[in-house]
């Protein structure tokens, strides 16, 4: 059972990859085998609309995302992960997900072989959590739309500090207890 974290800040030691890492720690206990991959790290270039896609089930760009396609294949949950900025992931993620589009066939139907369970982790310097409930929302019916069920979204508010996630131990304790469900549903699988 393999578990991939895809991380879309641009602090590999900000708050987001902290958030990232606990969750990874309840899969590894759960008996996981996982991946952190930090987005900033690969060259991803932005999607080109040639739809090649469409037509051939794969994507021309000859960049670090032809990696990151295998990543998702071969893995069994996935973990997205990102800061918010203006409302809305980091630019890292969003480019990423912008080429997520491929998994789609000409019929807009996933191409993947079975569904991935996904969680999605944000961080945000607004303390109210529920501030951008409605972009989480529309961003899960995404992915799933993708072949990646979110079976949970997890929030860190307040954390505008580099390390200010550390003051969050419930938002942490969450985060852990969601990394052991999200293996234990890939086990069910």
């Amino acid at each position: 059972m393999k578990i991939t974290a895809f991380v879309g800040s641009p602090r590999k030691e900000g708050n987001t990859a902290r958030l990232v890492r606990e969750i990874i720690a309840g899969a590894l206990e759960a008996g996981a085998k996982t991946e952190i991959i930090h987005l900033v790290d690969k060259k991803i270039n932005p999607c080109r609309s040639c739809h090649n896609c469409r037509e051939h089930e794969n994507c021309l760009i000859d960049d670090d995302m032809q990696e990151m396609y295998l990543k998702i294949h071969e893995s069994d949950g996935l973990i997205i992960a990102s800061p918010v900025y203006m409302w809305q992931m980091s630019s890292q993620t969003k480019t990423f997900v912008d080429r997520l589009v491929a998994l789609l066939d000409p019929e807009f139907a996933p191409r993947l072989k079975s569904v991935k369970p996904t969680i999605l982790a944000f961080t945000q310097g607004q303390p109210v959590t529920n501030s951008f409930n409605s972009y989480f929302k529309h961003t899960a019916g995404m992915l799933k739309m993708l072949g990646l069920d979110v079976t949970k979204v997890l929030i860190a508010g307040g954390t505008r500090g580099i390390d200010d996630i550390e003051q969050h131990k419930d938002v942490l304790k969450k985060a852990r207890a969601a990394g052991k469900a999200l293996a234990a549903t890939v086990k069910k699988l």
